[in-house]
């Protein structure tokens, strides 16, 4: 299951501002990448992959978190009918 913002959100310029001071980032840089996508199934080592880009490009600061911290499953696994 992959999940887009509404619409084309980056034609809506205060959503573009809040967006880019959420993720620390530069808003004509957000405008110039392909849309964001939110994959409901995180994969093993997603939140680590990244955490290392985010510290390459200096938009994340800390130390990185394990995935036991990061992710939570429950909705996804309810969403494709997982029983617990």
């Amino acid at each position: 299951m992959n999940t887009y913002f509404a619409a084309d959100y980056k034609k809506d310029a205060s959503f573009v501002t809040y967006l880019a001071k959420l993720l620390k980032t530069d808003e004509a840089i957000l405008k110039s990448t392909p849309s964001l996508r939110m994959d409901w199934e995180i994969r093993a080592g997603t939140t680590s992959r990244l955490q290392s880009a985010y510290g390459a490009q200096k938009v994340a600061t800390g130390d990185p978190l394990p995935e036991s911290r990061t992710v939570n499953r429950a909705l996804y696994e309810e969403a494709v009918g997982h029983k617990p």
